[in-house]
């Protein structure tokens, strides 16, 4: 899988790109406005069970300014049920950095979470602020 933060997660097959993306959610998450810009869709993940359970868990950044942990379903032929969406965290970072955005499932089974300050960017090198 090949992940985009303009909202696309493309499949790799072989070493080559698929013209068709496994999942587009570029609608719903804000577009980068350069390199230094790290918002848009920012983390995409299996759980260790996903044959079974048919989800994938994607980290995102909307165009509210919210970063969004959500859990989706997949169908019976595993594409994406875009209306399956099931937000589990919420949460405001107004800045265009220091969103952070890493998913994984750790040994015990349980998801993590990464997400960063949302704060400006010269937020770490205000002293008084930490």
């Amino acid at each position: 899988m090949l992940l985009s933060k303009g909202g696309l997660i493309k499949i790799i097959k072989n070493g080559k790109k698929l013209s068709r993306p496994f999942f587009d959610i570029n609608k719903r998450v804000v577009n980068p406005n350069g390199p230094g810009d790290e918002r848009g869709l920012l983390g995409f993940v299996f759980p260790p069970d996903h044959i079974n359970n048919g989800k994938f868990y994607i980290n995102y950044m909307d165009n509210d300014g919210y970063t969004i942990v959500s859990e989706f379903s997949t169908n019976s032929e595993l594409r994406p049920n875009h209306k399956s969406e099931r937000i589990i965290l919420k949460l405001k970072q107004p800045y265009g950095n220091h969103n952070g955005g890493d998913i994984q499932f750790g040994p015990d089974g349980y998801l993590y979470i990464s997400i960063g300050d949302g704060g400006k960017q010269v937020t770490p090198l205000m002293q008084d602020k930490i």
